[in-house]
């Protein structure tokens, strides 16, 4: 009888586990779903809206592309370590080519934002700034010392 009563106990908290994770996965944001949101961020209408929302969408589509590459950049470097002797010219190779996709998505994000603030008025780039700047202490907190 205890047995079925731990069972039971088992399902019950596995069952509310993949409600909650589904709850969240339905509910959260998605990469591209900041689009909309910086339109309404900066209240952006007419035109400029209609710009600024084609440049995020060439935008993303070009920095997923990249970010693609990436990972099956990192699928192969760390795909060496299954050798037993690893070549360093291919995982510096890898290594570089990472570090030139992670440079040109950054050049790009960078001016992606410079494009966007054209767009924007006064009081709308400031609120760009803003919103750039939170996004960065989301994404990158500042490290901690000790």
């Amino acid at each position: 009888m205890k047995k079925e009563t731990v069972y039971k106990l088992i399902i019950v908290l596995l069952v509310l586990i993949n409600g909650v994770t589904l709850f969240f996965t339905l509910n959260r944001k998605k990469h591209h779903d900041m689009r909309t949101e910086l339109v309404n961020i900066l209240q952006l209408e007419g035109e400029p809206k209609n710009k600024v929302l084609d440049l995020q969408k060439s935008h993303f589509k070009i920095k997923d592309q990249l970010i693609l590459k990436n990972r099956v950049k990192y699928d192969s470097l760390f795909g060496l370590l299954k050798n037993e002797s690893i070549d360093t010219i291919i995982s510096n190779r890898l290594l570089d080519e990472l570090s030139q996709n992670h440079a040109n998505i950054e050049k790009m994000t960078y001016q992606h934002f410079m494009d966007v603030a054209k767009q924007c008025n006064n009081e709308q780039k400031e609120r760009l700034i803003e919103t750039v700047f939170r996004a960065f202490d989301k994404n990158m907190p500042p490290p901690k010392h000790d």
